[in-house]
Formats: C-alpha cells, structure tokens, sequence
C-alpha cells in the first residue's frame, strides 16, 4: 500500500485523479462518474451496485468513457454484490466496437454501504480471480467518498481515499 494521497482536478467536464507517489492518472468523464454516484448506499435497505469500466489506456494513464451497471443476472445484497450477468460483456463489446477498437476492459466498481470505503479481504480475493485484472482500475464508491486502486502484477495497490466533500462534488 503507498501513502501517498491522491490529487483530485475537475477541469471540461472530466474528473482527474492522480497518483501522486507515480503521477498516473485515471481521467473520468463527469457524467460517468454521476453515474457511480447515483448508485451510493445512501439508505439502510439499498443493496451493493456494481459493474465494469471502460476506456481508453494511454501509457501510463486511463481515461474511463463508459460503465456497465447492475441487471439481470447480477447478485445484490447489502453487502455483497456479484456481477453475473451478460451486459456486463456486451457493454464492452459495443463499446469496443463504436470506438474502432480504442476502448475495452478498464476495470471494476462497486458500492460499499460505509461512509469512506476500503476494499474488504472479499474485495482483494475476487480481484486476484479476475484473468484480466492487471494494470485495471478498481474503484469502491462509498456513502461519502471512495477508494481507488489498481491491479498490477505485484498485487492490488492503493491509490487512495478521497472524500466527495474534498473534492466538491457532494
């Protein structure tokens, strides 16, 4: 795990998140990153939401046009969420497709019900299982921040924690 605190920039509608022990970055499209927002456990009875991420990988940097979210076939419960269904790949295929080949596989989100989350010992053994899951994004949208790591061939590493209220957007 690195200390280094993620920097957050807002700029033309994209959400930019660096690494400041690597100065990678993640670029999210605002609407996008909306998107994940919408699904926060903010309520006692709501479920874990989840997907995938996909972009555009420009060395060393992501940029995330697009998300799948939670459908048919999917497992939800309060604190577990199970991406099963087969949207999840279309959503890949067709985004792969419209972009000539440019955007695939960027990664994995999902909900955790706790106000500024970190990845549980269920979180980091199903990213170890995930065959595609090196030098992809892993993101945890939490009720009031979230977390956001990597998969690489070391492990997962942790870019960090941000507050929604640090980077005004709450």
């Amino acid at each position: 795990m690195n200390e280094c605190k993620p920097h957050f920039d807002k700029q033309a509608g994209l959400i930019i998140i660096t690494d400041r022990c690597t100065g990678n970055e993640v670029v999210i499209d605002e609407a996008i990153f909306d998107r994940l927002l919408s699904h926060r456990q903010l309520h006692k009875h709501d479920l874990e939401a989840g997907g995938i991420l996909v972009g555009e990988r420009r060395e060393p940097h992501w940029y995330i046009r697009e998300m799948s979210e939670p459908g048919y076939g999917d497992k939800r419960q309060r604190f577990k969420f199970t991406r099963s269904g087969s949207h999840h790949q279309a959503k890949i295929c067709e985004q792969f497709e419209l972009s000539d080949g440019m955007q695939n596989y960027a990664g994995e989100w999902h909900t955790h019900p706790e106000s500024i989350p970190a990845p549980s010992s269920i979180d980091i053994a199903g990213w170890k299982q995930l065959k595609e899951a090196e030098n992809v994004i892993l993101l945890i949208v939490g009720i009031s921040g979230f977390w956001i790591g990597s998969s690489t061939r070391q492990g997962i590493i942790t870019v960090g924690q941000l507050s929604y209220l640090d980077m005004s957007l709450n």
